[in-house]
């Protein structure tokens, strides 16, 4: 389990370019109640989208000097423990009690675009200020959260994880109708894998939540008769039911047909979910489907990169592939396979890909596109050289772009070296097919002089696209500008 989690962090931190991280520090408090420095962070971190880091609770590496320091330390330190770990914000901020009421100040320091935000709040009292940023950080929370049950995390945290998980037992004990306990202690089994644990805890489940919870959990633990019952009992399925269902049918060797409907119906409820286009890119893939594996793969990745497997299955896909392109691509998949991987700091995963069970929607954080706008307009302004710099940093986090391949190839274009440019526009075109790709690939054989290559592909283009006259141009070296990729 450690050395997963372990992998699982050194990606993350890795590719931290292609979404937001955050650390959350623990805050100043001057007034009585001391705990806020602990609760307030901890709702940032719980309540707050991202891949986020909580100081003592899974901060890498958090020391004991971290803890015992971290309300006395200056901004600056909060902000060098950020750039240590890459994160792209850190948080950080001040609560002060007065006779008044109470005030909460938050700073939000971006480090990629060292741009500092600063929030405040003030209520009458520690309830209302509690509920208020709540309501803040999640718009539907719609439970009024107790001073007792953040009581209960406040002190957890500050604890080992093995006496944290008997903190939060103890508080659960206290507080057995807590939804907001159990919720956070159903997350620390959940990420300790203890599942059995999970469906002993839950032996009548409370909240749709819970069901589904208890579901992944059965799933894991290939109980699959008892997790389909449950299923069942969810009347208003969301596409992590769907998607759920389809593993379930494939784990137990149901109705492949059925699998196929329910990822479909996952995909139809829920577009912008990765995992759900890597579940159904895996089943086709070990149905023997490649084109349609490679194509939702591709959506996998492009939708949002999190994780090496999804390459990985991508590699494999493309391995397994005995026709890659409708058109016959010249370069042989290894090397196209190779211009991909070199673009990311893309190392195997230990294990096969398997099956991903959802417990929630993921929405993906919207890609940054600074680095692939500006290659763009340095290609435009015939800077090309910085062009190839920006979209291969641009890459690092949008491996299996088709398009910025396709830039690329333009840029080694016009700087005259065909022979990286045919490399770039045929991996664009191993990954989605476009004419367009294939008019830049006509032009690119007769400048390498492959006068063979060059008319066997015109004479295919002219079969296919009979009426197209820029194909007609560029096999008679007429002028012809190659359009930006849209």
């Amino acid at each position: 389990m450690k050395k997963v989690l372990l992998f699982i962090l050194l990606f993350i931190c890795v590719f931290s370019l292609g979404f937001s991280t955050n650390l959350i520090w623990w805050f100043k408090v001057n007034g009585e109640n001391k705990w806020l420095s602990i609760a307030i962070p901890f709702l940032l971190y719980n309540f707050s989208e991202g891949e986020n880091y909580l100081l003592g609770l899974n901060f890498p590496d958090s020391s004991d000097e971290d803890v015992k320091i971290s309300e006395n330390v200056s901004f600056g330190y909060v902000l060098k423990r950020g750039m240590e770990l890459k994160v792209n914000n850190v948080y950080t901020g001040r609560i002060t009690e007065s006779s008044h009421g109470i005030e909460l100040k938050i700073k939000e320091f971006n480090l990629k675009n060292l741009k500092m935000n600063k929030y405040i709040f003030s209520q009458a009292n520690v309830g209302s200020l509690l509920n208020s940023f709540v309501r803040f950080l999640k718009k539907d929370f719609s439970r009024n959260l107790k001073k007792d049950e953040l009581k209960v995390m406040a002190e957890a945290i500050r604890k080992y994880n093995s006496e944290r998980m008997k903190a939060i037992e103890e508080g659960l004990s206290k507080f057995p109708s807590s939804i907001f306990l159990r919720e956070i202690y159903l997350k620390e089994l959940i990420e300790e894998e203890d599942y059995e644990k999970i469906i002993d805890f839950l032996d009548t489940p409370k909240t749709m939540g819970e069901y589904r919870i208890k579901i992944y959990s059965l799933i894991k633990v290939g109980d699959f008769p008892e997790a389909e019952k449950l299923l069942e009992l969810i009347k208003n399925k969301t596409a992590c039911d769907f998607n759920n269902y389809a593993i379930l049918i494939i784990l137990s060797n149901g109705n492949r047909a059925a699998a196929r409907e329910n990822f479909m119906r996952a995909e139809s409820f829920s577009p912008r979910d990765w995992r759900i286009y890597y579940n159904y890119s895996l089943f086709e893939f070990m149905e023997s489907n490649n084109k349609k594996a490679k194509e939702e793969i591709v959506k996998s990745v492009k939708t949002s990169f999190r994780l090496p497997v999804q390459i990985e299955l991508f590699k494999r896909i493309v391995n397994m592939s005995s026709e890659i392109s409708g058109f016959g691509l010249t370069t042989k998949k290894e090397v196209l396979l190779k211009n991909i991987l070199d673009s990311i700091s893309f190392f195997s995963p230990d294990e096969n890909p398997e099956f991903m069970p959802i417990l929630n929607e993921e929405i993906p954080v919207k890609k940054d596109v600074y680095y692939f706008n500006e290659g763009i307009n340095s290609l435009s302004s015939g800077d090309y050289y910085m062009s190839k710099k920006l979209l291969k940093r641009y890459l690092f986090q949008d491996p299996l772009n088709d398009k910025v391949f396709y830039t690329l190839a333009l840029a080694n274009y016009y700087l005259g070296d065909y022979k990286s440019a045919l490399v770039n526009v045929e991996t664009a075109l191993l990954l989605k097919h476009r004419l367009l790709y294939e008019l830049l690939r006509l032009e690119i054989f007769y400048r390498l002089t492959e006068i063979s290559k060059f008319n066997s592909l015109y004479k295919r283009l002219k079969e296919l696209y009979p009426a197209n006259s820029d194909i007609d141009k560029i096999y008679n070296h007429e002028d012809f500008r190659f359009p930006l990729a849209k």
